[in-house]
């Protein structure tokens, strides 16, 4: 998974964190109002999902300013 995340580009990566942060936000609201989160874990997985995309989007900003 990790290896699929590095394969995309920079617009597809802001548009991946985008959405996982679109995620993290429904599932919270269904947390917190509504009471009906099905997976426990999403909020979670999401969470480190979005750590991996910013960890990929700050190495390649440090690789390019190496150059």
């Amino acid at each position: 998974m990790k290896e699929d995340l590095r394969q995309l580009s920079v617009e597809d990566l802001a548009r991946e964190l985008e959405n996982s942060r679109a995620k993290i936000r429904e599932a919270r609201y269904q947390f917190a109002v509504t009471r009906t989160l099905e997976n426990s874990r999403l909020i979670r997985n999401e969470r480190k999902r979005v750590a991996q995309l910013l960890t990929i989007a700050r190495e390649r900003e440090l690789i390019s300013q190496r150059k």
